[in-house]
C-alpha cells in the first residue's frame, strides 16, 4: 500500500485497524514504512512493539518498546506495556524497576499501582505494598491485597480492618466479605462472621463456602445452633445444593456429641 508521504500519519491509523482485525502482518508492513519515513519516531517504536505483542511475539515486542524509551526515555505507556513483557517472561525484577519509574513520572498511575502490587501481592512481600499505598491511601485493591497477606500472618485486627475500608467503599464486593467472615472466624468471633457472611448474595458463587465456612468448636453450643439455623436458612434459600446437606449434617453431630459428653 502506497501512501502519501505528506499524510504519513496514516500509516499509524491504518496499522491499528489492521491489528484490531488480528491482521498483524499488514499492521507490521504499515508500521515499517511509517518507520522508513520517521526513522527516530518513539511513537512508531512504541505501536510496532504493541502489536508484537498482541501478537504474543514477546521478545520483538520488548525490542521495539526499548527502541521506543531509547528515544523517548518518559513514555510511560512503553514502560507500563514493556514491564508486562517483564511479567510474562517471568523476570518481576525488571518489572518491578519500569513500573516504578512509570510511577515516578506519573504517581497517580492505577496502571503501574495495579502492577506492582500484584507483584508485591505474590511476593508477599508486606513492606513494599505498604510503601506502595502511601500513593493513595484509597486505592480499594491494594488495601484488598495488604488485608490478604494480614490474614495469612495472623494479623486479623489488622486484616479485618483493611477488608472493612474496602466494605465501606464497595458493600457488595462478596469476595472481600467472605475474607472479612473468614477473619472474624480466625479470630474466634464467630457472631461477627455469621453477620458477614449472610450478607453474602444468594447470587453470588460464593454463596454455599461462605456458609459452610462457619465451623465452631464443639464445645460452643450455642454457636453451633446458630450454625445449624445458618444452614437450615441456606437449604431453603439453596435446596439443590448437596455441600450445604452434608456441612448441616456435620454441625448436627457436633451437637449430639457434644451432649453425650
Amino acid at each position: 500500500m502506497k501512501i502519501d508521504p505528506k499524510q504519513k500519519e496514516t500509516y499509524l491509523f491504518l496499522s491499528t485497524l489492521y491489528a484490531e482485525e488480528k491482521e498483524y502482518d499488514q499492521a507490521i508492513d504499515l508500521l515499517q514504512h511509517y518507520l522508513k519515513l520517521e526513522p527516530n519516531s518513539a511513537m512508531g517504536f512504541y505501536y510496532l512493539g504493541r502489536i508484537y505483542a498482541e501478537a504474543k511475539s514477546y521478545e520483538q515486542a520488548k525490542k521495539f518498546f526499548l527502541k521506543a524509551l531509547a528515544v523517548e526515555p518518559d513514555m510511560v505507556p512503553a514502560l507500563l506495556d514493556l514491564g508486562v513483557i517483564y511479567e510474562i517472561q517471568e523476570e518481576p525484577e525488571k518489572a518491578v524497576e519500569v513500573y516504578q519509574k512509570a510511577l515516578d513520572l506519573d504517581p497517580g498511575n492505577k496502571k503501574a499501582r495495579l502492577r506492582l502490587g500484584q507483584i508485591f501481592f505474590k511476593k508477599k512481600n508486606l513492606d513494599q505494598l505498604k510503601e506502595l499505598q502511601k500513593f493513595d491511601l484509597e486505592d480499594l485493591d491494594l488495601r484488598t491485597k495488604l488485608g490478604l497477606i494480614y490474614l495469612e500472618q495472623g494479623n486479623l485486627d489488622q486484616a479485618i480492618l483493611e477488608f472493612s475500608f474496602v466494605l465501606t467503599a464497595h458493600p457488595k464486593e462478596d469476595p472481600v466479605r467472605y475474607y472479612l467472615g473468614a477473619a472474624y472466624v480466625e479470630k474466634g468471633a464467630f457472631d461477627q462472621a455469621i453477620s458477614e457472611l449472610k450478607k453474602i448474595s444468594s447470587e453470588s458463587p460464593l454463596f454455599s463456602d461462605s456458609r459452610r465456612s462457619h465451623r465452631p468448636p464443639p464445645e460452643e453450643t450455642e454457636q453451633i445452633k446458630e450454625a445449624i439455623q445458618l444452614m437450615e436458612e441456606s437449604i431453603q434459600i439453596k435446596p439443590d445444593d448437596g455441600d450445604l446437606y452434608l456441612t448441616l449434617a456435620a454441625f448436627s453431630k457436633k451437637k449430639i456429641n457434644y451432649k453425650r459428653l
